[in-house]
């Protein structure tokens, strides 16, 4: 397990379960920010596919013309209610082409 964690076995010769404490620490903050990283790259793709899927289905949305700034303190305040104005755009023309579909 210790090298697992990232514990060379000259390291693990000279630690104590105590002092293999901050190694296990380390290793469980790592894991959480990548799978944290995982969660985020998934949930910017459904963005990504939220917008191809309103293009593909509705004249009226436009897929981004460059990526999203993931910073967004170097967003103007006109920016960056645009881009929320174009996700919500993308979300109301999915929602009605599914709620159209239902009616039928």
């Amino acid at each position: 397990m210790a090298l697992s964690i990232g514990v060379t076995s000259a390291e693990f010769q000279n630690l104590n379960p105590l002092k293999l404490e901050p190694y296990i620490r380390a290793h469980e903050i790592r894991e959480k920010r990548r799978l944290e990283e995982i969660n985020f790259e998934g949930w910017i793709a459904g963005v990504y596919i939220t917008y191809a899927l309103g293009c593909a289905f509705s004249q009226n949305s436009q897929y981004p013309e460059r990526p999203f700034d993931l910073f967004e303190e170097s967003l103007s305040p006109e920016e960056r209610s645009r881009q929320e104005a174009a996700v919500f755009a993308a979300y109301a023309d999915e929602f009605n082409r599914r709620f159209k579909k239902e009616e039928k």
